[in-house]
This record gives C-alpha cells, structure tokens and sequence, in this order.
C-alpha cells in the first residue's frame, strides 16, 4: 500500500507504526495464501484414483462423424442420461462424452465380429467400467470447478477486505497526517531513507555481530529484509531443484515402465511361442506312436495272412496244374487283363492327382486359418498396447497431483514459518517497545519512508511471487493439455489400426471363400473321377467272372491228373511237416539271436523224415538236370531260412524302440509340465508390475533367469524332440521296406509251385517230368533274382 503525505505531518506514535506493519503483513500473508491455494486432498486423491479418458473433441456442431450404423448423437446422448439416471445421479453428459460412448459402442460391435462370447462380455466390462470412470470424471471436474469459483469468490472477498481496509488505513493517516504534521514529516524521512536499503553479505555478517538491542532501526530493517530474501532465494533455489528433480525422475520411471512393458510383451510373445512349438511337437510324437502301433500291427496282420495263404497252397496247386494246360486258351484274357490293368493304372494316377490337388488345397486352408489367427493375435496385442498407454496417462496423472500436493505442502510451511517468524518479531518488537520510543521518535520520519519503501517491495515481491506461481500453472496446465492430446493421438492410431485389422480380416474371409469354392470344385471332380473308377471296377468283376468261368471248365481236367497226384501228396504232406519245424527252427533262432543260424541246417537234416532223406538218397544217381534242381532248391530254402530269420529280428527289434518311444514320451510329458509350471510362475511375476520400483526390479530379475531357465529346457526338450523324429522317420523307412517284402512274397509264391513240381518228379511220373522242368526254369530265373537283391531285405512265408 501507498501511504499518502501532507506538508505537515504529526509526530506519530510507536504503537502505531507497529500496529500498521503487523496489520500489513497479516493481509498480505492471508491475501497470498487464501488466493493460490491448490485444489484439496479429497480431490487429488479422487483424481489420482481414476484413469484419465481422452478428450476428444467433435468433429462438429451437429454430430459425430463416425462409421455407418453408429446411432445419432441425440440417441447416444439419451441412453447416456438414462444409464446415469439409474445410476443415481443426476447428470447431463457433454458432446465429448457422448462420442466417447459411441467410440465404445463400435468398438464393442467390431470385437463382435471377430471375438467370441468371453470376448464379448470382456468387451461389454470395459465399457462398463469406462462409462464409470468417465462419469467419475465429469463428478470430479464438476467439485474442482465448484471448489475454483467458491475460491474465487473467497479472493474477491478478501481482496475487498484489503481494499477497505486499505481505504481505511488511508483515511485513519490522512487524519492522523492533519492532527499531527511532524508525523508526516517523520515519515517523509523515514520513506526517503527506506528508499536506499542496500545490504551485502559482509554488511549483513557485521550487523548480525553487533547485539539486537544496539542496533539502529535502519540496520534491523536492513538484517531483517536481507533474512527474509535470502530464506525466499533458498526456498525458490529449493522448490526449483524439487520440480527437476520430479521431471527427472518422472522421465526416468516412464522410460522404465515402458521398457518393462516391452521386456514382458517379448517374455509373454517368447513364451506363448515355445508352448505352442512344445505342444505341436507333442502331438506329432503322439500322433506318430499310434501310427507306428497301428502299421506294426498291420504288418504282423500281414504276416499271419501270409502264413495262413501258405496252407492254401494246396488247392492252388491243382488249379496251377490245370491252367499250365489253359495257358494257350487263356493268352487272350491275360491280354485283356492286363488292358484293364493299363485302364486301372492310369485311373489310380489321376486319383492321386486328384489326392495331391485335395492335400493342397486343405494346406491353403491351414495357411489361412493360421493368418486369421495371427490377425486375432495382431488385434489383442493392439488392445493391449492402447491399455498401456491409459494406464501410462494415469500414473502420469498421479504424478501431477503428488507434484500439486508437494507445492502445496512447501507453500503451506514456509507460510507457517513466515507466521510464526513474524510473530516472534512482534513479541520481540514490544518487549523492546518502551526502551525505544525516544530513538523512535528522533527517527520517525526515516523509519517511516523505510517502512514504506520495505512494504511496497513485499508487496512487490508477493505480486513477483504470484506471477511466478501463475506461470507455472499455465505451464503444468500446458503439460498437461499435451498429455492429452498424446492420448488422443494415440486412441486414434489404435482406431485406424483396428480399422485396417479388420479390412484385412475381411479380406481373409473373403480368400477363404474363394478356397472352399476351388474346394469344391475339387471333390466334384473327384466324385467323377469316382464315378469312372467304379465303371471300371465292374468291367473288371465280369472279366473275373468269365475267369473264374473258365476255372470251373478247368476242373473238370482234376479227374485226369489225380492219379498222378496220390503219390505227390503224401510227399507234400511230409514237406508241410518239414515247413513246420522250419518256421519253429527260425522263430527260436530269432528270438536267439544271429549266432544260431548256423546251426540251424543241420537240426533241419536231423529233422527230416527219413522217407525223404531216403527219396533224396535214390535220386541222387539220377540226372544232371535233377541235381541241379535239388541244389537250386536248398538254396532257395537257405535263402528263405535267413530272410524270415532277419524278418522276426527286426519285428522284435521294433517292439523294443515301440517302448523305447513310450518311455521317452512319458519323460517328454513330464519336462512339458514342469517346463508349463515355470512359464505360469514367469506369469505370476509379470503380473507383479504395478508394485513398487525396487520390489518389481527384484521380481524382474527371478523373472528373467526363470525365463532363462525355461529356454534351457525348451532348447533340451526340441533337441529331444527332434532325435525322436529321426528315430520315428527310421522306423517309418524301416516299415516300408518291410510293407515292400511282404508284397515280393506274394509275387514270389511261384518258388513253392515249383517245389511242388519237383516233388511230382521225384514220384516219377511221365507227365510231371515237363512241368517238373518248367518248375526248374522258374526256381533258376527266381535264384537269381533273389541273388540280385540286397542281403538285407527279408522274405517271410
């Protein structure tokens, strides 16, 4: 305030110069701390409890541009206060929000096309929470706006509190000015020696060295104003320091949460990724084992066919002997057979294209399943990454208001300090009243002047200070419409990126219709070609039928031929008993091991009947082309001996690895769940982010060596893993080749006819010798095939 002066002025008291400087910086100190006041507690704990929603403005005044089938802003805005109403308070929501709820609602019907019911109820939460935090907010907004305008009105008040008794004051020294003109000059001395208060530090260290009650009221008011500048200086220099330090480590904490937002997005994506590569694996191995099972049973099915086929080889050898007559008669079918067999090859060939066509097509289908999965995967992670960043704004907000609360709290200290500080002065200045009312009478008018010059310039410095503190709310208040607007950025970034996830979603859908179409088309022309290869297979039921015709004519030769066949068939009937003991001698070499093969000859010779010991034994005189028979004939039988000896080895040997296998899953099972327990502990601890910083440094810490820990046993399991497959892929050659022996037995049965014809030859019979020659021709043209062949692929009965 601005003391005026007249041309006489009374010599004014003591007590009242006293009583205008405490009344001074009473109001000063009430006018500062009643006009920046920041908001309240239960406000800032309200505002650092809730999320922050982005603004975002409209569009324009009439609605809300938005994708078609949004509703109407009108019917937005009604829902929204019908959803209020029933909530129990009574609030009209703004065009802002009403966008907002119609954002929400699109984003609820896009997520129903493409989520399933969980995701829409997750969908349905979300929006119900965000309607509740949005009307937190405006609940918020409102009491911040109310608490701003009741502050206001308190600031009016008070600032017309000051102005009257301002006005007051004035009124009060113009009469004192009038009663008293050696008062006015008192102060006009005292304002023009106030009008130089220059003080340093060395001045300031020789004052404070001189005893209080020696010192001149000018150099009381010189320490005084030096104290209270330097204390204001610290405090600035300290709550300057403060709000840097506060950036700093805002900056720092949110550089830090996102890099842990990004080390659990990698975790979470690396971990999701080797349990399905684990369970993938898994389940080939399984599917694989029962396939092995199943083909090791089909090949010992096999066998026993082939064993049970052997015992038929007896009414196959009449019917051979008659159509060795037929075979002139029967060229002309076997042509024709073997026309229908060129017909049926290539048949069988375009079915396998058709095959090869079909697998591809259901790989495409794959392929685009998997893409509408990873689209799926794309979507969620984008939700993910959008609810980061609220919660990003939010802890941004928080921060905000523990920086409001700080200022707060300094402001509110240094005033009690400036209280308690003026009020020991006071105390002070009234005990020392009465020793120095002659000084300051003698110094009134310089006092006064001073006083005058030292409350303008607190007035001055409150107004600086005020400023100041304006400033830095307009900045925070910048801040924090730029965190907003970085909200926003962001909600419409993740907007256009849903949108485009969905275009390409369509787009799949759309390639997936066309591919079931192509598939389609696929098995229709299969059916055709279903259609022809049944044309075909009734063509080749009537040629059987005119085969098996012409049998039943070759029947009627068996009268002929079975007085020739009365002798051979005892002889067979010593050969199967022969066959016998030669399929238990080589089941006990097999289960024995290779070192019993070389005995196994000469228990064949003990265990020979000595009718045909002795047969043998009296042709062994005859002629050349018999012995070379004999000869040709036990190599075949040492041959057979050996492949059927390899066959058992190798079926007990893939009984053995069938429980090799068995085992090694039950391990393979046992390192996946313990592998899966690591990985939901490694999820229990990513779920620990929001703790404390140092609690979520150490929890991060064990999550990262548990995660090193879980790619070590990955890494063993897949290296497991892939030697199972080599050893599933041996097993799978190993089955084909013996698939491929078992099919050269059944075109290789001829070497039994032409045992049996020798067998009809040693009886001796005119008409058995030229088929007994033939037999030789064949087992000659067999031997040698049978040398051709690799030593390691068997042969079984």
């Amino acid at each position: 305030m601005r003391l005026h002066s007249c041309s006489t002025r009374p010599q004014p008291s003591r007590a009242t110069v006293l009583l205008l400087c405490h009344t001074y910086e009473t109001l000063n100190a009430h006018h500062t701390n009643s006009a920046y006041t920041l908001p309240s507690r239960t406000l800032s704990d309200k505002m650092a409890q809730i999320s922050i929603v982005p603004f975002m403005p409209p569009q324009d005044g009439a609605g809300i541009a938005g994708p078609q089938g949004l509703p109407s802003r009108a019917a937005v805005v009604a829902a929204a206060e019908l959803r209020i109403a029933q909530s129990g308070q009574a609030m009209v929501l703004p065009l802002p929000l009403a966008q907002l709820l119609v954002l929400a609602k699109h984003h609820g019907q896009s997520s129903r096309l493409v989520g399933s019911n969980g995701a829409k109820r997750h969908v349905a939460e979300l929006e119900s929470k965000v309607l509740e935090l949005l009307l937190e907010r405006k609940a918020a907004e409102t009491r911040h706006v109310r608490e701003l305008s009741l502050r206001d009105a308190e600031l009016a008040r008070l600032q017309q509190y000051i102005d009257d008794e301002l006005t007051e004051l004035h009124t009060r020294q113009a009469q004192v000015e009038e009663s008293a003109p050696s008062v006015r000059l008192q102060l006009q001395e005292a304002r023009s020696a106030l009008c130089n208060i220059s003080i340093s530090d060395e001045r300031y260290q020789q004052l404070k060295r001189v005893p209080a009650e020696q010192l001149l009221l000018a150099d009381a008011v010189r320490t005084c104003v030096h104290e209270q500048l330097h204390e204001l200086a610290g405090d600035n220099e300290r709550l300057r320091l403060a709000a840097a330090g506060a950036r700093e480590a805002a900056s720092r904490a949110e550089d830090a949460v996102s890099r842990l937002q990004r080390e659990n997005a990698r975790l979470a994506a690396a971990v999701a990724d080797k349990d399905a590569a684990v369970e993938s694996t898994i389940a080939g191995l399984e599917s694989r084992c029962v396939r092995l099972a199943a083909e090791l049973e089909d090949a010992a099915v096999a066998l026993e066919v082939c064993r049970a086929k052997a015992g038929m080889y007896d009414d196959l050898q009449a019917k051979a002997e008659r159509l060795d007559a037929e075979v002139s008669r029967l060229s002309a079918v076997e042509a024709a057979a073997e026309r229908l067999r060129v017909q049926l090859a290539a048949a069988d060939a375009a079915v396998g294209d058709k095959d090869s066509t079909l697998s591809l097509l259901l790989a495409d289908k794959a392929y685009l399943s998997k893409e509408v999965q990873v689209c799926g995967e794309r979507i969620a992670e984008l939700s993910s990454r959008l609810a980061s960043q609220e919660s990003k704004v939010g802890q941004l907000k928080a921060e905000r208001q523990e920086l409001y609360q700080k200022l707060a709290t300094a402001a509110e200290a240094t005033r009690n300090q400036d209280e308690s500080r003026l009020e020991r002065e006071l105390a002070r200045l009234q005990a020392k009243a009465a020793s120095d009312l002659e000084r300051i009478r003698k110094e009134a008018a310089e006092t006064g002047e001073r006083e005058a010059r030292l409350l303008r310039d607190l007035r001055d410095a409150a107004v600086d200070e005020a400023s100041r503190l304006r400033t830095e709310l307009r900045q925070l208040r910048t801040q924090h419409e730029e965190l907003l607007l970085s909200s926003r950025s962001a909600a419409a970034a993740s907007g256009v990126s849903h949108s485009e996830l969905l275009g390409e979603l369509k787009l799949k859908g759309f390639e997936l219709t066309r591919a079931q179409a192509l598939c389609d088309e696929r098995g229709t022309a299969l059916a055709q070609a279903n259609l022809q290869l049944e044309m075909l297979t009734e063509k080749v039921q009537l040629l059987t039928a005119e085969i098996n015709q012409q049998e039943r004519d070759a029947t009627e030769l068996v009268s002929e031929l079975q007085q020739q066949l009365a002798a051979a068939r005892g002889k067979l009937g010593e050969y199967h008993a022969a066959e016998g003991v030669l399929d238990q001698a080589v089941l006990g070499a097999a289960a024995a091991g290779d070192g019993a093969v070389a005995g196994l000859h000469e228990q064949l010779a003990a265990l020979m009947p000595l009718s045909q010991s002795a047969a043998v034994a009296e042709h062994q005189s005859s002629s050349r082309p018999m012995q070379q028979q004999q000869q040709q004939l036990s190599g075949a039988m040492q041959w057979r001996i050996q492949h059927n000896i390899q066959l058992a080895a190798r079926s007990a040997k893939l009984e053995t690895e069938k429980q090799q296998l068995a085992r090694e899953k039950a391990d393979m099972q046992g390192k996946l769940s313990k592998a899966q327990a690591a990985v939901q502990k490694l999820h229990s601890q990513l779920q620990l982010v929001g703790q404390p910083h140092d609690f979520l440094l150490a929890q991060l810490s064990a999550a990262e060596a548990a995660a090193s820990q879980a790619q070590e046993q990955l890494e063993a399991a897949q290296d497991a893993l892939r030697q199972r497959d080599e050893q599933a892929r041996e097993a799978a050659a190993e089955r084909a080749a013996l698939r491929r022996d078992l099919e050269r037995i059944l075109r290789e049965r001829g070497t039994l006819d032409s045992m049996r014809r020798l067998m009809g030859s040693l009886v001796g019979s005119p008409a058995a010798t030229s088929a007994a020659t033939a037999a030789a021709e064949v087992a000659a043209v067999g031997g040698q095939g049978g040398a051709a062949q690799p030593a390691g692929a068997p042969l079984g009965r």
